[in-house]
């Protein structure tokens, strides 16, 4: 198990009273939600700005896969899911391709 390190932070009440509404929600005390909401917070930025390499052309879906420790198949339904957000498709309305219903 890796070590933990103690860092301090400071936040304002409407922060605080969301953080404990989580904690209490989720039978977590303070520290392990913050904990919880940190690393998911930093997996769903690290994804957002591989999905805009992406589509910029600077990283392939490899690379991509490779940076946030996903396999390839992952990150292909990643992107798949984001294109289908950026150009509001519903994805109830897609159809395997190649085939005419």
């Amino acid at each position: 198990m890796p070590k933990k390190i103690k860092i301090n932070t400071t936040v304002d009440q409407e922060m605080l009273r969301m953080l404990d509404e989580y904690s209490i929600r989720n039978q977590e005390n303070r520290s392990t939600a913050v904990r919880q909401l940190l690393a998911f917070a930093l997996k769903e930025k690290n994804k957002s700005k591989a999905l805009q390499a992406y589509k910029e052309g600077r990283l392939t879906i490899r690379q991509c896969a490779e940076l946030l420790r996903v396999d390839y198949y992952e990150m292909e339904n990643h992107v798949d899911l984001a294109c289908c957000r950026v150009a509001k498709i519903p994805l109830s309305g897609l159809r395997p391709r190649g085939l005419n219903l």
